[in-house]
């Protein structure tokens, strides 16, 4: 027996499970999916691949409508779907992965913007496991880490916020590199054209699934290089390309690493608001993961780039409750170097 299959015949299995009341309730109903991030990056890619496929696996078969809402990197999403969206199932939003930590870390630099609660909010699971990646153009002098500690390398960024400026943070004080971060861009492909026309060297915190879905035909070509890659532990298509955690200078430069990568785990996540019946929102994670095992979205996905690697809401769950047991020392430190402090 093929696993895939397997999988699949089992999720619709436990789905079937809630089908009467689920059916009545989204028989014919729209679910309006919010993306956190400006359309034509990869949460929006990831998105709209899973709001194409998801509706085959919710009984009652609603539609979907993806709208982008763009800001603070997700946090304006995410604050919409936690305060001004019905309780019921109907509003969902796929926001940026480091958007869990932003209660305890503060990254968005929106103080007092924070109107959600990490561990009460209903995380529906995730599409993909991320490893973010230093990316930097062909023609420039970087091809080590190591230059990249020696000498000072230009890299762009969307904001203060996002994953090219909070990861080149970490780097420069627990790494010693030594990234001069460009922020102002509007998206991750407007820093690719930045590259490309020589505005800036490179990108210091792009995730890979993004970067090969986009621009894999770079690396193929000679155009662009990859120095290193960020995460817990290596992505299989670079065993060859060292991670930055061990670049570390200390014991304790590793920990703060781990804490600062810890969301890369949770790649592409899915949220909705906390007070949903809990048939409902089991409903939603059960479809959620029944869709990204479906060999339709796969065979989707790979024409597209996308890799999918799922985690659970569940999973998801269990690892925000853990991180917001870190010691509050150890959170402050990663907080100023997340911020560039």
């Amino acid at each position: 027996m093929k696993i895939v299959p397997f999988l699949v015949l089992a999720l619709l299995g436990a789905l079937a499970w809630h089908a009467a009341g689920a059916e009545d309730f989204y028989r014919g109903k729209q679910i309006r999916l919010v993306v956190g991030s400006d359309a034509g990056g990869g949460y929006d890619a990831y998105a709209r691949l899973v709001a194409k496929h998801w509706p085959d696996f919710i009984p009652g078969n609603p539609t979907f409508v993806v709208q982008n809402m763009a800001g603070a990197s997700s946090l304006t999403a995410i604050n919409f779907i936690a305060n001004s969206v019905p309780k019921d199932g109907t509003v969902i939003a796929a926001v940026q992965n480091q958007i869990g930590y932003e209660p305890m870390l503060g990254l968005s630099g929106a103080k007092g913007a924070v109107h959600f609660d990490p561990l009460k909010i209903n995380w529906i699971g995730s599409a993909a496991k991320e490893v973010a990646i230093v990316a930097v153009w062909a023609a420039t002098p970087f091809k080590t880490l190591k230059d990249t500690q020696e000498n000072t390398i230009t890299t762009g960024s969307a904001g203060v916020a996002t994953s090219n400026s909070i990861y080149a943070n970490v780097m420069n004080a627990t790494a010693g590199t030594k990234f001069n971060v460009i922020t102002g861009y509007k998206s991750q492909t407007e820093i690719y054209l930045a590259m490309e026309r020589g505005e800036v060297q490179g990108s210091a915190g792009v995730f890979y699934s993004s970067f090969n879905s986009a621009h894999g035909d770079w690396l193929k070509e000679g155009k662009a290089r990859i120095l290193a890659q960020i995460g817990l532990e290596k992505h299989p298509d670079l065993s060859a390309v060292p991670l930055v955690l061990d670049f570390a200078k200390t014991p304790e430069d590793r920990q703060e690493m781990e804490l600062a990568f810890g969301s890369l785990v949770m790649g592409r996540p899915f949220v909705a608001p906390e007070g949903l019946p809990a048939d409902r929102i089991k409903l939603l994670r059960d479809s959620f993961m029944a869709t990204l095992a479906s060999p339709a979205l796969k065979e989707d996905a790979a024409k597209e780039k996308l890799e999918i690697n799922g985690m659970s809401g569940e999973a998801i769950q269990k690892l925000l409750t853990s991180q917001y047991k870190t010691p509050q020392p150890v959170v402050d430190k990663v907080h100023q170097l997340m911020m560039g402090g």
